[in-house]
């Protein structure tokens, strides 16, 4: 299963790929890749960018957050949405050496119009870096709905015992 979050270009995404159930320190979760792909433009040209992290594990409560939040945002009618009604911050990963930081709101270095703004920053181990983009109400509810369906799928799979347990 993965939830997946679209630039409102579709040339850059976030990609939450959910392997299996697993607890943690008691918590449910999961074992997880963290996709994001996309593109850097240095002022001449575009270059492709992938980062793949293995092995990251996602609190089930933190995505469940998150995705009440986009949720309950899209739900207002059109001419009462608000972009920076949906500004906050989630940190989904919660292992030590792991974060997964999505935080949606305005950047002071991107114009998005009436788009929101997605930032996504992130580390394992030694590993660290942050991207940005604009997504779309479309694409955040596509988002959404991929974490509704893991939520939903969650009691099917059997549960994996932790490293910390």
């Amino acid at each position: 299963m993965k939830a997946i979050l679209n630039s409102n270009s579709g040339d850059t995404k976030l990609e939450l790929l959910f392997k299996c159930q697993a607890s943690y320190a008691h918590e449910s979760g999961y074992e997880s890749t963290v996709r994001i792909k996309g593109r850097h433009w240095d002022g001449d040209h575009v270059f492709p960018l992938s980062v793949k992290m293995e092995g990251i594990w996602l609190r089930s409560d933190d995505l469940i957050k998150m995705e009440h939040h986009i949720s309950s945002w899209l739900k207002q009618p059109i001419d009462k949405i608000e972009v920076d009604d949906l500004s906050k911050e989630f940190e989904l990963a919660r292992l030590p050496e792991q974060s997964v930081l999505i935080s949606f709101g305005s950047r002071a270095d991107t114009v998005s119009s009436m788009n929101p703004v997605v930032t996504i920053s992130f580390s394992a181990g030694p590993l660290k870096g942050n991207h940005h983009y604009i997504t779309d109400q479309t694409c955040l509810e596509m988002f959404a709905k991929g974490l509704r369906k893991q939520q939903s799928n969650q009691a099917l799979q059997p549960t994996r015992t932790s490293r910390a347990d």
